[in-house]
């Protein structure tokens, strides 16, 4: 048999081999990958900030490639062995989105704030200028406004209220954080009472402490379940009222004499009328 024939048939036969092998090995690494495994889903939405109760899981089967990492696979390892939470939502989750690790933090535990930052925020420090402590409690969502005063173009001094950032969500009150153990108040934490840890982006924690450095800032607390931003314009206190600085401006040059004059009539009409 030519030489060169019995080379090919066997690099036919070795080609054949490994091409078998490979996508024999290609079959196997799909049916593994899309093996079904058990994941733990959100039931309903779940606000950012809140306790994740057994109401609001489901375990859901997926196909193995379809698990996300640190993905929960039972609900027992959510809860304790009475049902109750352990376990706080660091960001929003929605409805039959995966529960992962990294999205959420220990309840009832001191984890410390850096174990509660949302993904790809910052917790920024605020003092607000009143106490804070009655209002305030740790996974509130507020929107941050600021009482200013500036010139406008005619260098008139305007009072004014501007919305600086929507939707906050508060890391910490004074000594309680999100996911801490609930602390008495004492008379080490009143000072401490009047300051709130926010969540914020760079850009958000930029405009809040120009706000805080420029005026005064305050806040409003948000309804549970509204994540959405309003289109707010700059209130000022022509806005509510009549426009001070109008008020108070001086009379002009024309107007004074016009003004002696019937003030010197009335009173000479009244002397006159008095020595009569």
């Amino acid at each position: 048999m030519n030489r060169n024939l019995v080379l090919a048939i066997v690099f036919s036969c070795l080609t054949a081999i490994f091409a078998f092998l490979y996508l024999n090995e290609l079959e196997s690494d799909y049916k593994r990958m899309s093996e079904p495994v058990r994941v733990v889903v959100a039931a309903k939405r779940i606000a950012q900030g809140t306790v994740i109760s057994p109401d609001s899981v489901v375990v859901k089967k997926v196909p193995k490639e379809f698990a996300q990492p640190k993905v929960f696979s039972d609900i027992k390892s959510m809860f304790t062995a009475d049902g109750k939470s352990l376990y706080i939502a660091l960001n929003p989750i929605e409805p039959d989105e995966q529960i992962l690790a990294t999205k959420v933090s220990l309840a009832g535990l001191d984890t410390g704030l850096s174990n509660i930052i949302p993904d790809g925020k910052r917790a920024l420090p605020v003092k607000f200028d009143s106490s804070i402590s009655q209002a305030l409690t740790p996974g509130t969502k507020t929107d941050i406004l600021c009482v200013i005063e500036y010139a406008d173009a005619n260098k008139q001094i305007i009072d004014a209220t501007v919305v600086v950032a929507q939707d906050i969500l508060v890391l910490a009150c004074g000594s309680n954080y999100l996911g801490g153990a609930k602390r008495q108040a004492s008379d080490d934490s009143i000072e401490a009472a009047n300051y709130a840890v926010l969540s914020v982006s760079m850009e958000e924690a930029q405009k809040i402490l120009l706000a805080d450095e420029r005026g005064k800032l305050k806040f409003v607390i948000r309804p549970a379940g509204d994540d959405g931003d309003l289109a707010v314009k700059i209130v000022k206190i022509s806005d509510i009222g009549k426009d001070i600085s109008k008020a108070q401006q001086a009379p002009s040059p024309s107007a004074a004499p016009s003004s002696q004059k019937e003030a010197m009539e009335f009173i000479n009409k009244y002397v006159g009328s008095a020595a009569k």
